[in-house]
């Protein structure tokens, strides 16, 4: 009994980091894939489709990846409902990158209205890599309240 609440502990301390270095060890893969794919093919010629298809795939391949960390925490924590303090716990780092590139964002915006261009080269990365970090956000969101409605679907199953 002692062994299991210390790993729960544990678990529960490691979890940010761990949920983070996931989330950039699959974007580091998916980056490589990306890589590797466009030195394979001729990505001038296909540009849009080229990146469509990354888009996609990265967002399989980071749904099923970061899912089924969550599942996994939720599993080795030992939380039978989960609720907001576990998803906050989960993304803290993820919400940390959010408000530090949120920073970034509007620090370039305000910049380029000051200057007589706009430099889209600089905000639109920027941009998507807000979106990247959201996604992950959403599927921790969106897995947390499924235990959570099952939990309490069992709950009221048993009580009926």
């Amino acid at each position: 009994m002692l062994v299991s609440e210390t790993m729960r502990h544990a678990m529960r301390l490691a979890s940010p980091v761990l949920y983070f270095v996931g989330f950039l060890l699959v974007l580091a893969g998916c980056a490589w894939l990306l890589d590797v794919t466009a030195n394979f093919i001729e990505y001038e010629s296909q540009g849009a489709y080229f990146d469509t298809a990354f888009s996609a795939a990265w967002l399989l391949i980071i749904g099923i990846v970061l899912g089924s960390i969550s599942f996994a925490f939720i599993r080795l924590e030992g939380t039978p409902r989960p609720g907001l303090v576990d998803h906050v716990r989960h993304c803290c780092l993820l919400y940390l990158s959010l408000v530090i590139l949120s920073v970034a964002v509007v620090s370039d915006y305000v910049a380029s209205r000051t200057a007589t261009t706009y430099r889209q080269e600089v905000a639109t990365p920027t941009v998507d890599w807000l979106l990247f970090v959201i996604y992950p956000v959403l599927i921790d969101a969106l897995i947390l309240l499924h235990q959570r409605r099952r939990f309490d679907l069992a709950s009221s199953e048993s009580l009926a």
